[in-house]
């Protein structure tokens, strides 16, 4: 851009953007982009200042770019409708400049429609008309976005059980809408019910270009698994085309976890008479069903009889219960004192679940496994109710205030059927706290009643909820918050927990930043895998246990998302910005990759050690410069490798960014190799000693 100007004397020209100058010469001057951005946007002033008179004009630049961030949702749980139904697909986008003008649908590849509108419905939805994949595509002047998928699926009505006749030859071709087939499915007979539900719908599924609208088991044998199943046509099939199809699909192991014999999949014919089918499968061995009833209820009957022999027996015993560490691993010959998963070529299971726990009595203590895994361990059987009389608490000191509670020491009587006092950190309501903060407490306490113990999630150990005055007893841990751990390591003080019995130690190492990073993704894995978005990851709601284990905590704004993936905020509340992801503050929506964004920021203020994200920032102005494309810089001390998993948390479009599973295994990884990826050596404690308010 080029600005000129005339007088006496020659003037000096000069750009300036917020107040900066840009460029300035006398006469005239150019402002140059070699590279334009969107960051680019804003107002520029030409000034013009010869010291006779100073004048200026405004001129404004905004840089266009194509939709970004889309994502096409449906009105429909889990994208699942029956048929009858009507369902709406709405594409949504995080941002556009110009704003979106046209929005393409399309259904397995063919436009369906192009308009403004961002919705598009679909009445009285057919399987054989409307099965398969939706595609979102949004245009600005500038071009068309990234686009979005949906695979939209569809129940089809229970079918009459009434087997119909067919013909004892083989046709060449099928005039009947119901075609009768048999196949082997590998593996134990257990799963007879499994492969019943879902291996017809997944061969229909398979054969759903020649017309298939339905498919429903008829008949399940032993000997692997020997199924009968019957597949509904909307139109005239060659039973041979069905049959081909099928056997490539087995071929291919395309039917799911089902491995299927190829040989195995036939026609069978529907016998007239009551007589057997054609095609036989090995017998199935059937008892009478009162035989069956019998076991059964001798089975339960006996069960009840040895639990009540065994609860009778612990009150005779009056048998004292040890503290939690009186448990070990179930038959899984652990012996790594560190409480992670093994290896993952053992694994069979989500990284995030853990193995039940027994209990063992204080004689076999020192037979058993001492893992510290072994922390963790659900409330005894004899007090599976989480709720604690009042009397049984006691508050001893305030350690810690934020936002919408307060958190105590105390100890607490009979958790675990022991009667001896338990040490517990006590989260309760402040005086003035208003009845929103108390739902949010009441939320927090049902969110953490769902959780299995884990090693990096803080364990709920009881509540009082039928006084007035609320208490969540949850574990105690000795070090506090991280935030405060991190801070007092650099001889900071620590506002927000105050008074841990143990203190940090004054120099953290590489290694253990490193560590605190691993086990809080690996806690963040867990809390996603359970469908729970926590919306307030930051290290403030870390606390630090024994051997430096960081557990998430503060379940406070947490949501429980079963039903969809996704959460939006309809009310108004304090929202801690510096650590919200973007669609989140510019659009009130959560995911779970929401929380992987607030985990960059937490990866920030670990490895500053405590520092204040966004430094000297108004937080009330993020949001604009994340939409310009502002991220945080690199901190001079950390490795670039480190950097670029931090900004791929912060990737606008929330699929693009990292699962937690992934940046736990990676950042694992680093530990493991012991990879210096933190440089203490050129930290700079005057950079990050700011420490700012948490919300705004």
């Amino acid at each position: 851009m080029a600005c000129e100007a005339s007088g006496k004397p020659l003037p000096d020209v000069a750009w300036i953007r917020n107040g900066v100058l840009e460029s300035s010469r006398k006469k005239a001057t150019l402002l140059k982009f070699n590279y334009i951005n969107r960051t680019d946007t804003g107002q520029y002033t030409c000034r013009a200042n010869n010291s006779v008179e100073v004048t200026s004009i405004d001129t404004t630049i905004v840089v266009q770019y194509k939709p970004e961030g889309a994502r096409l949702t449906t009105d429909a749980a889990q994208n699942t409708v029956t048929e009858g139904d009507t369902v709406t697909f709405k594409c949504i986008i995080m941002a556009a400049v110009p704003q979106v003008s046209i929005y393409k649908f399309y259904f397995n590849g063919s436009l369906l429609r192009e308009n403004s509108n961002s919705e598009y419905t679909l009445n009285n939805v057919n399987r054989s008309q409307h099965y398969g994949e939706y595609k979102c595509i949004p245009h600005n002047d500038v071009g068309d976005g990234a686009k979005a998928t949906v695979r939209l699926n569809i129940k089809v009505q229970t079918v009459s059980s009434t087997v119909a006749t067919s013909s004892q030859t083989t046709p060449a071709a099928s005039e009947s809408t119901e075609v009768y087939l048999t196949a082997t499915i590998q593996g134990n007979c257990s799963r007879r019910s499994e492969v019943a539900a879902k291996f017809p719908e997944m061969a229909c599924q398979i054969a759903f270009k020649f017309g298939c609208s339905s498919a429903n088991t008829v008949n399940t044998r032993c000997g692997s698994v020997v199924l009968d199943f019957m597949m509904s046509f909307n139109r005239s099939v060659a039973v041979s085309n069905v049959l081909t199809v099928l056997l490539d699909a087995a071929r291919q192991d395309k039917f799911g976890g089902f491995k299927v014999d190829p040989e195995s999949i036939k026609q069978v014919f529907v016998p007239t008479d009551g007589s057997e089918s054609t095609t036989k499968g090995p017998e199935e061995c059937t008892c009478p069903s009162n035989i069956v009833s019998l076991a059964i209820n001798g089975v339960l009957a006996f069960i009840i009889v040895l639990l009540i022999i065994y609860i009778i027996w612990l009150h005779k015993k009056g048998r004292t219960y040890e503290d939690e560490r009186g448990v070990s691993y179930n038959e899984t010959g652990l012996e790594d004192s560190e409480p992670s998963l093994p290896d993952s070529a053992k694994l069979t299971q989500p990284p995030a679940e853990y193995m039940d726990l027994i209990e063992v009595n204080k004689h076999d203590r020192k037979a058993q496994s001492t893992a510290s895994g072994a922390d963790y361990v659900p409330l005894h059987p004899l007090t599976r109710c989480w709720e604690v009389p009042r009397h049984h608490v006691t508050i001893e000191k305030i350690i810690g205030k934020g936002a919408f509670g307060q958190v105590a020491k105390g100890t607490a009587v009979g958790l675990q059927g022991s009667p001896e006092a338990t040490t517990v950190a006590i989260k309760m309501l402040k005086t003035n706290a208003t009845e929103s903060d108390k739902r949010d407490l009441m939320k927090e306490l049902d969110t953490m009643k769902q959780l299995k113990p884990h090693p990096y999630v803080i364990k709920l150990l009881g509540c009082v909820t039928e006084s007035e005055q609320l208490l969540v007893l949850i574990e105690y841990v000795p070090f506090g918050d991280l935030l405060g751990y991190l801070r007092k390591s650099r001889g900071l003080k620590d506002t927000y927990f105050k008074d841990p019995d143990i203190k940090p130690q004054t120099n953290l190492t590489s290694q253990q930043l490193m560590k605190f990073a691993w086990q809080i993704a690996d806690g963040m894995s867990y809390l996603s895998s359970k469908s729970i978005i926590h919306r307030d990851l930051a290290a403030r709601n870390v606390l630090v246990g024994q051997k430096e284990t960081c557990k998430v905590t503060d379940f406070g704004m947490a949501r429980d998302v079963q039903q969809e993936n996704i959460y939006e905020r309809k009310t108004k509340g304090r929202l801690p910005v510096k650590w919200t992801a973007y669609e989140a503050l510019m659009y009130g929506k959560y995911t779970t990759k929401s929380d992987v964004w607030s985990y960059g920021v937490l990866l920030y203020e670990i490895f500053t050690i405590g520092g204040s994200p966004y430094p000297r920032m108004d937080g009330r102005k993020i949001a604009n410069l994340l939409q310009e494309g502002y991220r945080m810089p690199k901190p001079q001390h950390v490795d670039e490798e480190l950097y670029q998993i931090m900004m791929k948390c912060w990737k606008n479009d929330p699929d693009a960014r990292p699962t937690f599973t992934e940046l736990k295994n990676q950042l694992k990884d680093m530990e493991t190799l012991h990879k210096k990826l933190i440089n203490m050596t050129m930290y700079d404690k005057q950079l990050y000693a700011n420490v700012e308010d948490l919300m705004v």
